[in-house]
């Protein structure tokens, strides 16, 4: 997420070895068994994960990007 220019604040603070890592660990992200929300839960954090799903990077979907595409 550090590539966004909403973020850019946040990525300038990191190094390029942590930036690289960072990259690399998103690479490889494998989906979490078993990770739920309750409905009540749901209705507080969707909109937020929507809105970093929905962000793009390089014209991938950062949900594209988690789900391997």
């Amino acid at each position: 997420m550090s590539d966004i220019s909403a973020y850019k604040e946040t990525a300038e603070k990191l190094t390029a070895v942590e930036t690289f890592n960072a990259r690399l660990r998103t690479l490889t992200a494998k989906p979490l068994t078993g990770f739920l929300l309750t409905e009540e839960d749901l209705q507080v954090a969707g909109p937020l994960l929507q809105s970093i799903f929905s962000t793009k990077v390089d014209e991938k979907s950062i949900e594209d990007i988690l789900n391997g595409k």
